[in-house]
């Protein structure tokens, strides 16, 4: 194949399928309409999705309207209802109904009949598909044309054109079923539905205690369910076919359909070499019964397969089951294909009544499958599970069917449709009738209609309505024209659309009407025996759950993800007057879905028809508008393929006329067609010229060249664009074989074709071989072109041979160098040896010259190097003998024999050891001539004259001076000259010593140095010529054994002092001082003339002194640090002073430290000496000034507190001498008398006026009232009273103005928080002015404060002595009441009286 990189990028059409003839109907891209046909069709092209998707989105200009006004390239013109455009149309192939699905058609295996249809090779098919077999089917029916076949007809008629149906199953792969032989045939329609439904194959059951069981049973029943139309009684050689799954298929003994009525059940056959069971379709459905043929006959039957083993064995033997022995999900559904197919070897008829060209007479093709019925479904649905769902929630009615319904109902199926334009699943039910004359009690039935609940979360809302077929002369045939007059689901003038439905609130998943949905609405004044056709319309969602728009596939697919039973199943049922389910109305259905997108008009309705005409005013295609006179519609077409607008836009309106009419849109040929067929000329020119391009291939690509330059003058016609698609293909295809000739040829001179295998390398030989001899028979062989070029890229991909490793030639070549220089070689005697290995050299290294060179003779010629190596026979000449030689002349080399001998003995050694050494660096060197060496060498050794050094006297030298280095003093005091020079000789002669070639002369004399360096020592130093002078003052030290270092120090500059022409380089511990003089020598001056005893009096004062101050009132009122700062100083004082060694400077320093101490306690300056004590303002009134009670101190320890904010009050004691200690630890103490004062007592009273009142009572209005022993005085320890208390007055005073209550013995109260029995509660509220200040000073011991007047006792009381503001009076029954803040009430009677002050 072409690909980018190549000298020519081959262009393919993005948006036309590839070797598809594009006529009216060839462009229907998107879903059309399919009726009573349940097949799931999927098939390929050579387009992937994406490249379809994008041809939508080429010009935008093209694929919608923008304007509504645009009207450039169209022209309306009016039509009579026989206008020959008023049938042609064509599908807008909206991106949202499923449209793009197309890019998987596939049409390869079509085979074109002579009577214009299309039929289907489905051997071809059924290996290009995975889910079914017959996947080009509804492809093929794309290409009828809608005019070609059956001549004219009115606006009613149904066209034959139609495209694919699409359902659940589709996601899904049903690997078990394999493929069926016979064709698929569209001719014979009078065969609406085949439906086989089995129960549910379970593989346990419950027992009567509820546990489940193996099912032991071998019997499976099954429903046999068909609708028919028409003479097919007529019609021999018709068999009923069951595909089942091979995992059950040959595990099934027989199957049968039950008759009935004592006759003979019949019994399907198992086809020999597949798993097809057969059965007579005639006897099986008994279609006899009608004379003259069956009209409109719906059969049920029943039937049963009988298994060889237990359903339970049958399905663990099918590998279906998990270990919980339940039908394993993760595995493939069990599933089955049902059909009938003709098997006449000649063309059957059947005739089909009525008038128009929809009722052209049946064609029945050999051995071919009726399409209608046609149909894959699968075990194990949920087919029970909705019927007992429904009957579980409504109820079993106890009509009898047969006798309240006779001859009412016989069967009925389904049609269900996708209408892409209004988002809706419109489901048609037929319910068949045996006649008009239906039993009344039927009329008061409810039909009810039940979706999948899988669907269910999809749809917003539901319509029901009746089909009424009217005057039609036979509604089994022509149902369709009436289905697809669709009303518009928006228009609520519309009468077709009677009801709304709700969604059942019994949860059995269910639609159905709530209010006249009664059989009786629909049944009465329908023709004859017409079926009752009654419509569920459900309204979608906009988008789906990802967020995307609204598709069928895009729905079928979102759901297909999530479940394992690839159906979408949808229920009927009618129940009776009391609710309940009739038993035999129910039925369950699994249908694909038709694309609901053409229709055509109905009663009182028109078409207003859109075509797109071509620069020759030749109709491409059409498409028609149905609706009633007047209304508009929005425009959803799109400009056929292969086709762009001439000019302007498309419409976004169509207005349905009074009469049928058409418009025109001008298109033209799209220029990406024309580029492409230029591209694709311009890369087959380039080919024909290419020198590497095969002689042969000169007359396919001349014609195809030809053809292209023909081609692309064509350019109108409706199958212009279809001519040119199929040049371009022509020339693709062309171009491809051409280009995988080069590239097969190319690749033969490469590593992967001539180092891979033989059948790799024979494989593109074939196909090269292949592909020549099909572009030379030129352009007769075009169809064999593209799987030419495809077998020859195949080979070239699947070669895999690897690039020549060289790694083992070239190891072996290095490997061979080296033995040529080895002594296998130089001392093998025969010559042919060394021959073989010089020959494979040579060789091997002309080979890698060359090119190609291949794995397996790179690999032979270094086997043939290293066999010559391993050939070779010479031995390694053996060295031992020279190499000991050599060692031991190198040993008399280092000896002292060698030293003492003559420079000519030296010499001679010297040049055989020197020989021997070169010797053995040189190849082919033979053991003879090793030997010589080695005799050489011994010879010389034996020839030196010298002997051996005596040394005794020279180690005894060494010893004294390493003895004297350690022991002698007169060494440690020399100078540093002489102590250098002994150091020097003894090391020179221990090196000396150590030297084997040394000299007997060199030996003595080295003797000689040390003896004279250890006479000469003590002479002529400094330390010799300077006596040392000792100190007239000794240092005092505190140990004579262990001298500090600052007494070490002091000892050094003492000595220092009396002796300046030497250093005093140490002090040890004995106070031993050392003087050094500048040649290094040195002199010694004991330690009992350097020091002397120390003095501790000073020390023992200030000890004594720091004592005493602890105990003063200045150590008590400093500061914490002068504390600590004491203490410590006398604490080390006391370690100083108690040890023996201390230093003089230890003990003179401990001394001055408590001197200091001591000063700053009397004198240092501290927080309390900064900050005077402040006496408060006001003082605190006690009871005793010699005892005052906690409370009173703490009245006084806050009074002070807040005067001084510098410090802490820390104590106040019982006379109210308050202490204040600040941060540092100091105190100021303020005394009693200074913040305190003795409170009055009873006697100290000044009343008012005094009475004794006769006794009454009053009534506790305040939350909670404090109990005091006096007014204003102490309160009791007893518990607040309570509101709404009442109690006695046993005495009254007033005191300040303000009235207390006595009402026990040292029990009183304030009389502000009550009323009198009998009274009413009356307060008046008097605001103080803002311009002065009012105050008041509490005077009990503890004021409660309220947040209302006789409110609720807050938890915050007053101390006596407080003062506070008043901002309003309050006057009660009993007395006043203060406000002294924001919900903050006091009683008047608890303060001394009010003072006014300016602000």
């Amino acid at each position: 194949m072409f690909k980018k990189g190549n000298n020519f990028d081959r262009v393919k059409q993005r948006f036309s399928l590839r070797k598809l003839n594009i006529g009216v109907c060839s462009v229907l891209l998107g879903l059309t309409f399919m009726s009573g046909n349940n097949k799931t069709v999927k098939a390929e092209t050579t387009q992937n999705p994406t490249e379809l998707g994008e041809s939508k989105a080429t010009d935008q200009g093209q694929t919608g309207p923008t304007h509504p006004d645009a009207s450039a390239a169209v022209e309306n013109n009016t039509n009579d209802a026989g206008s020959s455009n008023a049938t042609n149309y064509i599908n807008s192939g909206n991106s949202d109904n499923g449209g793009s699905d197309l890019s998987e058609v596939g049409l390869k295996g079509i085979k074109q009949k002579s009577n214009g249809t299309e039929t289907v090779n489905t051997t071809k098919i059924a290996d290009q598909t995975n889910v079914n077999p017959f996947a080009a089917y509804e492809a093929s029916l794309l290409e009828e044309d809608a005019n070609s076949s059956h001549g004219s007809s009115d606006n009613n008629t149904e066209t034959n054109s139609r495209s694919t149906i699409i359902g659940l199953n589709e996601y899904s792969d049903p690997k078990h079923l394999g493929k069926v032989t016979e064709q698929l045939s569209d001719t014979a329609r009078s065969i609406k539905q085949v439906n086989i439904t089995p129960d549910e194959l379970k593989p346990t059951l419950l027992d009567e205690t509820g546990k489940a069981v193996e099912n032991k049973s071998k019997e499976l029943n099954f429903d046999l369910n068909v609708y028919v139309h028409d003479a097919v009684s007529g019609v021999n050689n018709l068999d009923l076919n069951w595909q089942i799954d091979d995992r059950l298929s040959n595990q099934i003994d027989s199957i049968s359909i039950d008759e009935g009525k004592g006759k003979t059940p019949v019994k399907f056959k198992k086809d020999t070499n597949s798993n097809v069971w057969r059965a007579n379709f005639k006897d099986a459905t008994q279609m006899t019964w009608v004379l003259g043929g069956v009209l409109n006959g719906h059969i049920q039957k029943t039937g049963a397969i009988i298994f060889k083993d237990s359903i339970f064995n049958v399905l663990k033997q099918a590998d279906i089951l998990n270990k919980n022995n339940e039908v394993d999900t993760n595995k493939d559904p069990l599933a089955y294909r049902s059909y009938v197919s003709y098997e006449g070897d000649e063309t059957g008829t059947g005739h089909v009544w009525g008038w128009g060209r929809q009722f052209a007479n049946d064609v029945y093709e050999p051995h071919s499958i009726i399409a209608t019925t046609f149909n894959t479904n699968y075990f194990n649905t949920d087919k029970d599970n909705q019927i007992m769902a429904a009957e579980k929630n409504y109820g079993v009615s106890t009509a009898d069917l047969n006798e309240d319904g006779t001859h009412s109902f016989v069967g009925g199926y389904d049609d269900v449709y996708y209408d892409s334009t209004n988002k809706t699943i419109v489901v048609d039910n037929y319910l068949n009738r045996w006649d008009s004359n239906a039993n009344k009690k039927v009329k008061d039935w409810t039909y009810h209609y039940g979706v999948d609940p899988k669907l269910l979360p999809y749809i917003k809302s539901g319509e029901i309505s009746q089909i009424d077929f009217g005057s039609v002369a036979d509604s089994g045939a022509s149902y369709k024209s009436q289905v697809r007059a669709l009303p518009d689901a928006t228009d609520d003038n519309d009468s077709t659309y009677k009801h709304q439905l709700l969604l059942d609130q019994n949860g059995d998943g269910a639609f159905s009407g709530q209010e006249d949905t009664h059989l009786g609405n629909y049944y009465y004044g329908i023709l004859g025996s017409r079926p009752l056709v009654i419509r569920t319309i459900y309204h979608l969602n906009d988008k789906l759950s990802d967020g995307s728009k609204m598709s069928l596939t895009g729905l079928l697919r979102e759901i297909g993800k999530t479940t394992t039973t690839p159906q979408l199943l949808f229920t009927n049922f009618m129940t009776d007057t009391k609710g309940q389910v009739v038993k035999g109305t129910e039925s369950v259905s699994a249908p694909t879905f038709n694309q609901l997108s053409t229709p055509i008009a109905g009663p009182d309705q028109f078409t207003q028809t859109v075509n797109y005409v071509d620069g020759d005013e030749n109709v491409i295609a059409s498409q028609n508008y149905v609706g009633k006179k007047g209304t508009t519609q929005n425009f959803t077409g799109q400009v056929p393929q292969g086709w762009v607008l001439a000019g302007g836009e498309l419409p976004k309106i169509i207005t349905i006329g009074t009469a049928n009419g058409s418009q025109n849109i001008k298109v033209k040929i799209d220029p990406q067609l024309v580029k492409d067929l230029q591209n694709n000329l311009k890369n087959a020119n380039a080919l024909i010229d290419n020198t590497d391009t095969p002689k042969v291939a000169d007359g396919a690509l001349t014609k195809a060249i030809a053809d292209g330059n023909d081609a692309s003058k064509l350019l109108y016609g409706k199958d212009a664009p279809t001519n040119m698609q199929n040049t371009i293909n022509e020339l693709a295809n062309t171009n491809d074989l051409v280009q995988a000739l080069i590239n097969g040829k190319n690749a033969e001179s490469t590593a992967k074709y001539y180092n891979d295998t033989d059948d790799k390398q024979k494989a593109l030989t074939d196909a090269m071989t292949a592909g020549t001899n099909v572009i030379s028979s030129g352009i007769t062989a075009q169809d064999q072109f593209e799987g030419a070029a495809s077998a020859i890229e195949t080979a070239i991909n699947g070669l895999s041979g690897k690039d020549t490793d060289k790694t083992a030639l070239n190891e072996a070549i290095s490997q061979g160098k080296a033995a040529q220089k080895s002594a296998g070689y130089y001392n093998d005697d025969n010559d042919d040896d060394k021959s073989a290995l010089d020959n494979a050299l040579s060789k091997a290294a002309t080979d890698l010259n060359n090119k190609p060179l291949t794995q397996a003779t790179a690999d032979q010629d270094a086997k043939a190097i290293k066999d010559a190596i391993n050939g070779l026979k010479g031995q390694p000449t053996n060295l031992d003998k020279l190499n000991q030689a050599i060692s031991d002349g190198t040993s008399a080399q280092a000896g002292s024999k060698y030293a003492n001998s003559s420079d000519e003995s030296k010499g001679a050694l010297d040049q055989a050891i020197k020989a021997g050494q070169t010797a053995k660096t040189q190849s082919g060197l033979t053991q003879k001539e090793a030997d010589a060496d080695a005799s050489a060498i011994e010879t010389a050794i034996n020839g030196l004259s010298g002997k051996d050094t005596d040394k005794t006297a020279l180690n005894e030298a060494i010893r004294k001076g390493h003895k004297t280095q350690t022991d002698s003093s007169d060494y440690q005091d020399t100078s540093d000259a002489k102590r250098r020079q002994l150091d020097k000789d003894i090391t020179d002669a221990e090196t000396l010593n150590q030297d084997p070639k040394a000299s007997q002369s060199n030996v003595d004399a080295a003797a000689k140095k040390i003896s004279d360096d250890i006479n000469n020592l003590n002479q002529g130093t400094d330390a010799a010529n300077n006596k040392p002078a000792i100190p007239a003052s000794k240092i005092p030290v505190g140990d004579h054994s262990h001298l500090t270092d600052d007494e070490k120090s002091q000892v050094k500059d003492n000595v220092q002092k009396s002796n300046s022409n030497g250093k005093v380089t140490n002090v040890d511990d004995q106070g031993n001082t050392t003087i050094t003089y500048q040649d290094g020598s040195k002199n010694v001056i004991s330690g009992k003339n350097t020091t002397t005893g120390t003095s501790k009096d000073d020390l023992n004062k200030a000890i004594n002194n720091g004592n005493s101050a602890k105990t003063s009132g200045n150590y008590d009122n400093t500061s914490d640090q002068n504390r600590d700062d004491l203490n410590k100083a006398i604490d080390h004082g006391n370690q100083v002073k108690n040890n023996q060694h201390a230093s003089q400077k230890d003990i003179d320093e401990a001394t001055d430290a408590i001197n200091k101490a001591i000063d700053n306690v009397n004198n240092g300056q501290t927080d309390a000496s900064e900050n005077k004590p402040v006496i408060p303002a006001s003082k605190i009134p006690v009871g005793d000034n010699s005892n005052l009670t906690d409370d009173e101190k703490g009245q006084v320890k806050d009074n002070v507190q807040e005067s001084n904010p510098a410090g802490k009050v820390t104590n106040v004691d019982d006379q109210g001498n308050t202490t204040i200690t600040y941060p540092d630890g100091s105190k100021n103490t303020i005394s009693g008398d200074q913040v305190t004062t003795v409170i009055i007592t009873s006697d100290d009273y000044t009343y008012d006026d005094y009475a004794y009142n006769d006794f009454y009572q009053v009534i506790i209005k305040a939350n909670a009232v404090q109990v005091y022993t006096l007014p204003k005085g102490n309160l009791t320890k007893e518990k607040k009273l309570a509101h709404d208390t009442t109690l006695t007055v046993l005495e009254t005073k007033k005191i300040d103005g303000q009235v207390w209550y006595r009402i026990g013995t040292n029990r009183w109260i304030m009389a502000a928080t009550t009323i009198k029995v009998g009274e009413l509660e009356n307060v008046k509220l008097k605001h103080l002015s803002k311009k002065r200040k009012t105050t008041a000073i509490v005077w009990v011991n503890k004021l409660a404060i309220y947040n209302n007047v006789n409110g609720k006792m807050t938890k915050k009381h007053l101390t006596r002595g407080t003062k506070v503001r008043v901002y309003a009076i309050a006057t009660t029954n009993g007395g006043e009441w203060y406000k002294i803040g924001k919900n903050k009430w006091i009683p008047a009677a608890g303060v001394h009286e009010l003072t006014v002050e300016p602000l």
